[in-house]
């Protein structure tokens, strides 16, 4: 809370506290447009003159609210629960102190925005998960989950907040309860928090509320932004505070506000503009998105069809139109919920519905308003059917136009390449195909927004990632032979400026888990993915060392190891993967005369992933990294001086879903590891060294 003890200025003594003085301002400067005053507490009590508390009553902190304490010089103050020693969240959250409360933040992976600033974007703590990007811990009937805030906000239609309003109302957003998110509407148009400096004595307010930094232009994630009020020509005139702000689907914005620490401060509002130096920006559905419904196409319309308007490239959103006595209609967005649009989508073939939007989301639409009310269980077959106020029977206005966003489950056909590498997935798509798609082939992006940058080669436009979970959004799944990195591409229609959503195009790399010293091995796709597309990669590459010492310094040279009967030998195993995630196991491990790994006369070193022999063998490292260690005293095989050769099959194991370090406490245990028996690799031959004897 921000108190002055020379008490706060206003613009009339109605302001005031009823224990304060209104005493006219001793300063004076051109910012001012008309006398001002300010509001000082009586003698016996202590505030900012907006506010006054009796010192003598609520000396014990009994006025002051949950997450306010009590200061003797100033009255009921924030309590910083960020600055304690311990702090309520745990790391690696960050703790954001708000007005009377806190929240726990978890930073979103330090990226930047294609303009090379930060991009502000949080990510939020929900019980014992993060939210993804773009998701907040939302409360449902007192249980929490991670929720998408465009689809879960209290509408403002509080015209006042209009920039235009100069009339001082002296509203006051502190008394408010703000709770979860919120979005703006000013005269049923959709608004947005103005990005610039507001002059204080508007927006129905002493001291108007902005927002410092721009309003996002991206979709995927929730920003931090800063609030500043304005007063007396000070376009930052008390301390600064955060709020979070997203870009929803359909071109409007969400706000989670929070009280201001003062009185006489307002957020301030403005209608949402299109502006044409930016492709993805808020537009506004009265000027911009406001299209016409009318009996176009009513040649080959029949009763009761229902069909998405204005979704730009997509069938499968926009807003809501019924095919009724000839003529095309909307419907009001009156109840209307998640249920309602899952009809409309499956009525279209477009599978579930995503989201349900309101407020003419997709624009205003025109002519008759066909159904209000509207209550579906879900199961009906077509959106008539859906319990209603009957045909033409409502009580709203077009800017209450109801929309569905629906899964898009029939993209058009995508000539693509798709090139599973060692350290790279690459999904290219041929320019030549692409014209007749009406997609944009440099639009796209990966899971991950940023994910977005290109190169072209040879008339084809490449995206790539790392062959490594996680990046780009890569998720990585195992089973006892391969490894599956799966991923999807996301490309935007050549026209993007509604909220069409982006075709995407599911891909996956699938790679052997058996490690072998042959390179480039071509294997057939062990996973096929539902209306996506899946290649294959080589091999991980394996090699195995043989070492002098126990600190695998000194290596013996290539070819022919001459060694002296009862020594040890160390060696090492490496295999050449650039995903951290998996270790290298040693499944088993021996020795015999052949060069041929099947040759059924063999003498175990390692067997199911332990020393056959603890006298004889020793595991220094297995399933840890990708590098595996064991040494082993070698005597003679058979009591033969013959050439003996060293043979050993490896596996990798994923050690984000498996505990793949061997346990080998006794002989028969068995790791719990889940990795895959594999062709093995060989060394030798190994001389024995007679002159030793």
């Amino acid at each position: 809370m921000t108190l002055n003890q020379k008490g706060t200025l206003v613009t009339g003594c109605d302001a005031c506290h009823d224990e304060a003085t209104c005493l006219e301002s001793q300063e004076r400067g051109d910012s001012f447009a008309s006398q001002a005053v300010s509001c000082v507490c009586k003698d016996g009590f202590v505030g900012d003159g907006i506010t006054c508390y009796d010192t003598k009553l609520c000396s014990d902190s009994s006025c002051c609210s949950h997450g306010y304490q009590w200061a003797p010089d100033s009255g009921c103050v924030d309590t910083d629960e960020c600055s304690i020693p311990d702090s309520p969240c745990k790391t690696p959250k960050i703790c954001r102190n708000t007005p009377g409360s806190y929240d726990c933040l978890e930073p979103a992976a330090a990226s930047r925005t294609r303009s090379g600033q930060p991009s502000q974007s949080v990510q939020y703590n929900c019980e014992l998960t993060v939210c993804p990007l773009g998701m907040d811990c939302i409360h449902f009937n007192g249980t929490a989950r991670c929720a998408d805030p465009c689809e879960n906000y209290t509408a403002l239609h509080d015209d006042w907040r209009s920039i235009n309003n100069r009339q001082i109302l002296n509203k006051c957003d502190r008394t408010r309860s703000w709770q979860g998110w919120y979005r703006l509407f000013l005269q049923r148009a959709s608004a947005h928090i103005p990005d610039r400096c507001i002059p204080d004595s508007r927006c129905g307010t002493a001291s108007t509320l902005w927002v410092k930094e721009p309003n996002p232009t991206q979709s995927h994630e929730i920003v931090n932004r800063t609030v500043c009020n304005s007063w007396v020509g000070n376009c930052c005139f008390s301390n600064p505070y955060t709020i979070q702000v997203k870009r929803c689907y359909g071109n409007f914005y969400v706000y989670k506000l929070v009280a201001p620490t003062s009185c006489n401060h307002a957020y301030c509002a403005e209608e949402d503009r299109a502006d044409p130096g930016v492709s993805s920006t808020t537009s506004s559905p009265r000027t911009q998105d406001m299209t016409e419904t009318t009996t176009a196409d009513s040649s080959t319309a029949v009763e009761g069809q229902v069909r998405l308007a204005n979704g730009g490239n997509s069938s499968c959103s926009g807003r809501v139109e019924v095919y009724h006595a000839g003529q095309w209609g909307t419907v009001c967005d009156d109840v209307w919920d998640l249920n309602d649009a899952n009809v409309v989508c499956r009525q279209l073939g477009c599978g579930r519905a995503r989201s349900a939007p309101s407020n003419a989301a997709f624009g205003q639409g025109r002519g008759p308003i066909w159904m209000d009310n509207v209550s579906c269980s879900g199961r009906e077959s077509s959106i008539t059917d859906c319990r209603h106020s009957g045909f033409g029977v409502h009580n709203c206005v077009h800017g209450e136009d109801a929309s569905a966003v629906c899964e898009f489950q029939h993209p058009p056909f995508l000539p693509f390449t798709l090139v599973c590498g060692r350290e790279k997935l690459g999904i290219g798509l041929q320019l030549a195909g692409m014209a007749s798609t009406g997609l944009n082939p440099f639009s796209g992006n990966l899971a991950v927004r940023n994910c977005s940058w290109v190169r072209v080669h040879d008339d084809t436009v490449w995206y790539e990632a790392d062959a490594q979970t996680g990046s780009c959004g890569n998720t990585l799944t195992t089973n006892r032979t391969h490894a599956i990195y799966s991923n999807s591409l996301f490309i935007y229609p050549v026209d993007n400026s509604s909220s069409t959503l982006p075709t995407s195009l599911p891909f996956s790399c699938v790679y052997p888990l058996d490690t072998d010293t042959r390179l480039n091995v071509a294997i057939r796709p062990s996973l096929s993915l539902t209306d996506g597309i899946s290649g294959s990669g080589t091999r991980a590459r394996a090699s195995m060392s043989l070492f002098r010492t126990s600190n695998y310094t000194e290596t013996y040279p290539a070819g022919r190891v001459t060694l002296p009967v009862g020594s040890p030998l160390y060696v090492s195993v490496s295999v050449e993967d650039t995903d951290p995630s998996f270790a290298v196991v040693l499944e088993n491990c021996f020795a015999s005369h052949s060069s041929n790994p099947n040759d059924p006369d063999r003498y175990p070193l390692i067997q199911n992933k332990c020393p056959a022999d603890r006298r004889q063998v020793s595991l220094a490292e297995s399933g840890s990294s990708l590098r595996a260690r064991f040494s082993a005293l070698f005597f003679l095989l058979q009591g033969e001086y013959r050439d003996v050769y060293l043979h050993c099959s490896l596996g990798l194991c994923n050690r984000r879903t498996s505990y793949c370090v061997p346990q080998c406490t006794s002989r028969t245990s068995r790791s719990v590891s889940n990795s895959a028996s594999v062709t093995p690799i060989t060394v030798g031959p190994i001389i024995w060294d007679k002159s030793a004897e």
